[in-house]
């Protein structure tokens, strides 16, 4: 039922995806008593082994509980008839009986969009600035399709530079660093999806004293999945969010080769092409971005006394203290170096899904697919 004691103190954790294991080796390490309070940011299934199974410890464990993802979401939108399931929604299910699976659907729909907690608001994957709790758009607060783009819509810069809550805020939903780091903003935004199911990690945060632990990634789990449900992948209408840019050209080629598609196959191939397009564009301009910004951060050092007689190694070293050593810092320094270009920025975010984010984290502008033709 998702019932809840009054805690003594709070584990929040971060994206689980079905992953048992880790989620078990995460509860160990932290040690959350009978009085604690377990809190999910949502996303407690999909694309890992075992979603079942840790969707039932939270309906079944009386001090934890989770807030509503995007992907519990997307059970309950498709038993309504108003979407299609998508490939992981699909995959997951299977991991149920029928009637289980029902009944697993009911309870996702028990779920909160968001909690208020004495020392943080946790929801699943955005806040809208401006607007007051009561009334943040569902699918903002869970990360569905258009929540983005309205902030976007709305807002110049990142979301989370705009949080303006009386409390810290605590989301899942993306893997903002991709490196096994959760992302914290001013210490007002704590992000915590660290990419258990694609072999990263998955992260805890306790209250009230803030702290951060995780735990390994056994396995690459949702890539496994991907290869063997490979012939469900055409079809889904949601695949573009995980594909590779390889991946996503071969489909295409796939696709355009074929004579007298069906209507759903020939709707898909637009949207694909689409998402090819605005993936392509931002990325050119995330290449402008970038570049202009390592410019200036240049000229900038070589008007300091002494910089222009020291050596190149040393020129690059202030240029690298300057920039940090975070996502920005790493890729600025490639270009101080001459050394980002296309492919680079390719092979840094293989998914074009994870260089749409670097966009969101780095305050660049996502280009609009119809103007990107």
């Amino acid at each position: 039922s998702f019932a809840t004691v009054a805690p003594m103190a709070t584990l929040i954790i971060g994206d689980i995806h079905g992953c048992w294991a880790e989620l078990q080796a995460l509860l160990d390490k932290v040690g959350p008593g009978e009085r604690d309070l377990i809190l999910a940011v949502g996303d407690l299934v999909n694309r890992g082994p075992d979603s079942p199974r840790v969707l039932d410890f939270f309906r079944q464990t009386p001090n934890a509980a989770s807030i509503r993802g995007n992907h519990e979401e997307r059970h309950l939108e498709a038993r309504r008839g108003n979407v299609p399931l998508g490939f992981a929604h699909e995959v997951a299910r299977l991991q149920w009986s029928a009637a289980d699976y029902q009944e697993a659907v009911t309870a996702m729909g028990r779920l909160r969009r968001r909690r208020e907690l004495r020392e943080a608001t946790v929801v699943h994957a955005y806040w809208e600035a401006g607007v007051p709790a009561a009334k943040q758009r569902p699918e903002i607060l869970t990360g569905l399709p258009g929540g983005l783009e309205r902030i976007w819509e709305q807002h110049a810069r990142p979301w989370y530079e705009l949080y303006d809550g009386p409390k810290p805020l605590v989301v899942g939903h993306l893997d903002y660093l991709q490196n096994g780091q959760p992302f914290v903003y001013a210490d007002r935004v704590w992000c915590l999806d660290t990419g258990c199911v694609r072999g990263g990690r998955l992260t805890g945060l306790t209250l009230p004293d803030f702290a951060l632990h995780s735990v390994p990634a056994g396995k690459r789990y949702w890539q496994a999945q991907r290869k063997d449900f490979a012939d469900l992948r055409a079809y889904d209408p949601d695949a573009q969010a995980d594909l590779t840019w390889t991946e996503l050209d071969t489909l295409l080629e796939d696709i355009d080769g074929r004579h007298d598609l069906p209507p759903g196959l020939a709707e898909r191939r637009e949207r694909l092409h689409r998402f090819r397009r605005r993936a392509e564009a931002s990325l050119d301009i995330l290449l402008e971005v970038l570049g202009k910004r390592s410019r200036v951060m240049a000229k900038i050092l070589k008007t300091q006394p002494g910089f222009a007689e020291l050596n190149g190694k040393e020129q690059r070293r202030r240029f690298r203290e300057r920039a940090g050593q975070g996502l920005e810092g790493r890729l600025l320094l490639l270009a101080y170096r001459g050394r980002l270009g296309r492919r680079a920025l390719r092979k840094r975010f293989p998914r074009p899904r994870d260089l749409l984010a670097a966009c969101m984290t780095l305050g660049v502008p996502l280009a609009d697919a119809e103007k990107s033709k």
